[in-house]
């Protein structure tokens, strides 16, 4: 039935319904406002001109207010750091409806990153500002990870040590500084070529090969280092050694491969091989052990000869050797390491050979023993692509040293810089001619000439003429001696120095070589014994050097005498200044020094007293280092620290005792303070929240807390001293290894999240590491923390899948699902939903306003009422539009 055909009395009675219906629905407004404030998870709030006139939960609850009216009459600047204000007020003034970033701050001063979204509306006749609020703090922060984590790479792809290519479909998509620089281009940029190839450098015999193997990286498989031949920019035919991998370039799966130039080391190679044989010979007879390592251009060290005398010297294998270089170090004593490192890192700075003295644990004994090892850096072209080095066992020799630096107050010792001449002579070429086919530097220093003089005066036989007269003849004896029994010979004459034209004493072994009975050879060793003839002088002098350093020395210095009778011989003065007795007390009693040892320390020095006592003469007695503490003559106690020296005669028996002590009170008061510190550090670590680690400098942990081990789950004994790499998932072990060798070279933090493996199964750690520097800014270690975040990754996981399966419904649901604001914006849809309004696509209704869809708005106002009533309608009737048609 139209209005028209309805009575009067009808239309009113209609009219009367609706006022009541509308009565209604604003006697319920205030209701469902409250409903839909209390159920909206967004924070929202109202204002106007800046003054908060209302407030969701949401809101009151992220800003940690208790309830509304303590924001109500608030502006919104109260809820901004003072840096965003600015930047607030422009929104404000523009009314843009923008999101935008600012600093938020909440009730207690905490602040976070806030995403604001305003909107200008009519509420109550008047202008104001909806205001949308969400806290992004986590996502900013992984936006910031992820831009930091994409320069870190890119970083790295241009500036690591070796050439690194990029390739799509066989074009090169990236080539870094360096492999512009290998292949003869350096400077050069890739937008400087049109669509380069690989295989514009590959030579054609080896394209098989390639394209073969590119097709096994796209199949998943690992492939091992391949050496092809390239021609470069410049012309140049030369040797790569490759490495590829699969990896992600923007939005493509592409080719990522690591080259660096081989030539020169195969040239290495080539020459090796020619002068085998010879080497061999030459090797063979030395005492020293001899090794040639390449250095590769990612200062990576590869094995290329190690002689047999690594089993005498070093007391490992050669098997050992080649396969645990890097594991060497750990054999050097910790004293000793520092020194060592600092000589590597001066010799790879000014490419010149280093000497390096060192104690070694050997591998047979499992003690330590001094070796002298010279490095002698190869440089080709201004590069450093090797190192030959020498190495000794200089044990006797070293403790010989020490013994006298201790006896004589830091004599300098001439034998500590004695070394040898070492050369080899062919004798397999024509006969009158003599080939020097190895010299070492040392024959300048020692005989005054250089290498090139030497070969040239051996060529020519007028070496000789140099030798003293007077020896002529017995080194012509010698030398027939040694072809008569075809065995090493030594020799000793005077040479004429050619720079100081002075006559030194030098001493040569030769050791003749042979094969299939004929003499083709010499190995010789050479060495300056002018100092051993002039040693009794230097003795004599050096006891004088003694006595003086004795007698101004802070130490007390002393010699007790067994013979005749037990006494002091000599005590420096100054034991006044430490015992408070004069050197004078002494003398006059023997005993007195056992006399000033504590009552509780001289059970340590009871078994001396009765020696002294009984005069009974022992032998075979070695030198102790005492710590005990004294008591002084006006009753104060001290800590000594005392290093005796036996005294024997020919036969064996002890006739006197040598000695230094000095005051190391102090020093016991600060071992003291650190076991004290070292104790509070154990305490507080094991108390910790968190996993905590100390390592030393190339990242080997040396301690680490209980919480590690429970969040790990791996036990100490695993961890400690020993490398945990074995422990890191396998899908995580290549980077984590990649980002911890970086780290350690480049001597920076380190920051990873990776999953490590237990008995009980795989598990996500943080691992964050800083390093540690000493006083004089040398790196000397790290100390790190491991969280346990296993928990967020699978939160992380589950958002992720939740995601999947909500976009999996809602674009393939055969009904019409959309979203849309209460202003009318369609936020979404999907398909169905586009095809059900006669529209192409969702993004086509996103055009426009939802409004519009309606037959009748009012009908839309009443949906929307009911709605926010009852939260969720099912079956509800609308007349809505079409694009084409009304329905």
């Amino acid at each position: 039935m139209s209005p028209a055909e309805k009575t009067k009395e009808e239309l009113l009675k209609e009219i009367a319904e609706l006022v009541r219906t509308v009565d209604d629905l604003k006697n319920k407004l205030p209701e469902r406002n409250k409903i839909f404030s209390e159920a909206t998870t967004e924070a929202i709030f109202l204002h106007e001109g800046g003054k908060i006139i209302n407030a969701n939960e949401a809101f009151i609850k992220l800003l940690n207010y208790g309830s509304e009216s303590e924001v109500i009459g608030l502006t919104v600047f109260n809820f901004i750091t003072d840096g965003y204000i600015t930047q607030a007020k422009e929104q404000l003034q523009t009314k843009s409806e923008s999101p935008f970033l600012v600093e938020g701050k909440k009730k207690g001063g905490e602040t976070f990153i806030a995403e604001v979204t305003a909107k200008t509306i009519k509420y109550l006749g008047k202008e104001a500002r909806v205001v949308l609020v969400r806290d992004v703090t986590i996502r900013e922060q992984y936006q910031k990870i992820i831009v930091e984590s994409e320069d870190r790479y890119k970083t790295l792809m241009s500036n690591i040590p070796a050439g690194l290519i990029i390739h799509f479909e066989n074009e090169i998509v990236f080539l870094n500084d360096y492999g512009f620089e290998i292949l003869g281009a350096k400077g050069a940029k890739l937008e400087d070529f049109e669509a380069p190839s690989i295989y514009d450098f590959i030579l054609p015999e080896y394209h098989d090969a390639v394209k073969e193997r590119i097709e096994r990286l796209k199949a998943g498989e690992d492939i091992p280092f391949l050496s092809i031949e390239c021609q470069t920019f410049d012309n140049r035919v030369i040797f790569l050694e490759t490495k590829s991998s699969i990896v992600r370039f923007g939005d493509k799966t592409a080719i990522q491969t690591a080259f660096f130039d081989s030539t020169n080391q195969l040239k290495i190679q080539e020459r090796l091989s020619e002068n085998e044989e010879k080497l061999t010979q030459i090797l063979t007879n030395i005492e020293d052990l001899i090794y040639y390592v390449d250095v590769l251009p990612d200062n990576t060290k590869q094995v290329k000869y190690i002689s047999p005398q690594i089993t005498k010297v070093l007391g490992i294998s050669q098997e050992d050797y080649i396969e645990k270089t890097h594991l060497l170090s750990e054999r050097c004593h910790p004293d000793d390491l520092p020194r060592v490192i600092e000589r590597s890192i001066i010799l790879k700075k000014e490419k010149a050979p280093q000497r390096y003295v060192y104690r070694f644990k050997h591998g047979a004994t499992n003690e330590y023993i001094w070796i002298e090892e010279r490095v002698f850096p190869r440089i080709e072209d201004g590069v450093h692509v090797g190192n030959f080095g020498i190495t000794r066992n200089v044990n006797d020799r070293i403790t010989y040293e020490e013994e006298i630096t201790k006896t004589k107050e830091q004599l300098s010792i001439v034998l500590n810089n004695i070394e040898e001449i070492v050369y080899y002579l062919n004798f397999k070429i024509p006969a009158e001619k003599t080939q020097v086919v190895f010299i070492n530097d040392k024959v300048e220093e020692i005989l005054g000439v250089t290498k090139e003089e030497f070969r040239e005066s051996v060529t020519r036989k007028n070496l000789i003429k140099r030798v003293h007269p007077d020896d002529v003849a017995s080194i012509k004896l010698v030398s027939e001696k040694l072809l008569k029994e075809k065995r090493a010979q030594r020799y000793q004459y005077r040479f004429k120095h050619q720079k100081t034209d002075e006559y030194i004493w030098v001493e040569e072994w030769v050791y003749p070589q042979y094969e299939d009975g004929k003499h083709v050879g010499n190995f010789g060793v050479t060495r300056d014994i002018s100092e051993f003839f002039k040693q009794e002088q230097q003795l004599k002098a050096s006891e004088e050097q003694f006595r003086m350093l004795a007698e101004n020395a802070l130490d007390i210095v002393y010699r007790y005498s067994l013979y005749p009778e037990p006494k002091y011989e000599y005590v420096s003065r100054s034991a006044e200044h430490i015992t408070g007795y004069k050197a004078e007390d002494f003398y006059a009693n023997p005993l007195l020094g056992f006399d000033l040892i504590h009552p509780d320390d001289r059970h340590m020095v009871q078994s001396s007293r009765e020696i002294i006592e009984s005069k009974h003469r022992a032998s075979g007695t070695t030198p102790k280092s005492l710590q005990i503490r004294w008591i002084k003559k006006d009753g104060t106690i001290i800590w000594t620290e005392t290093l005796n020296k036996i005294i024997a005669d020919e036969s064996g028996k002890v006739i006197a005792i040598e000695g230094i002590s000095r005051d190391i009170t102090e020093r016991k008061i600060a071992e003291e303070e650190l076991k004290r510190s070292e104790q509070k550090f154990v305490l507080l670590s094991n108390s910790a929240p968190i996993g905590i680690f100390l390592s030393d400098e190339r990242g080997v942990p040396y301690y680490a807390n209980k919480k590690l081990e429970e969040i790990t789950g791996l036990s100490l004994e695993s961890i400690i001293n020993k490398s945990w790499f074995k422990h890191i998932h396998p899908d995580d072990a290549k980077t984590v290894a990649r980002r911890v060798r970086d780290s350690v070279i480049n001597e920076i933090d380190f920051s990873e999240e990776f999953r490590v493996r237990n008995l009980l199964g795989a598990k996500w750690i943080k691992f964050q590491a800083t390093t540690v520097w000493s006083v004089e800014k040398k790196l000397i270690g790290w100390v790190g923390t491991i969280e346990d975040i296993s928990k967020r990754k699978e939160d992380q996981e589950k958002i992720i899948a939740n995601e999947l399966r909500y976009r999996q419904l809602f674009e393939n649901n055969m009904a019409g699902v959309y979203r849309v604001s209460l202003e009318g914006k369609i936020i979404e849809c999907n398909q169905a939903f586009a095809d059900i309004f006669e529209y192409q696509s969702p993004d086509e209704l996103k055009n426009i306003n939802s409004i519009n869809l309606y037959f009748d708005t009012d009908e839309r106002e009443r949906y929307i009422a009911k709605l926010n009533v009852e939260k969720r309608l099912v079956n509800y009737q609308l007349r809505l539009k079409t694009k084409k048609t009304e329905k």
